[in-house]
């Protein structure tokens, strides 16, 4: 069995779709990332790959 999923982000105003066969597992590998994404090396892929720069800077 699969598991769909949408999240909505208010802060870029997009939805995020996947699926999943585990949602245990899926969970805990959102956590892993989100924990990677606060380091220091995962702040810096998420402003190169993941963040809109110039959105940001229309935000200040």
């Amino acid at each position: 069995m699969h598991y769909v999923y949408i999240l909505w982000s208010s802060k870029s105003k997009n939805f995020y779709y996947g699926y999943t066969e585990d949602l245990r597992k899926r969970q805990k590998l959102a956590k892993d990332f989100e924990r990677y994404l606060k380091s220091g090396s995962g702040k810096a892929f998420a402003y190169k790959r993941l963040l809109n720069t110039e959105a940001l800077k229309k935000d200040d």
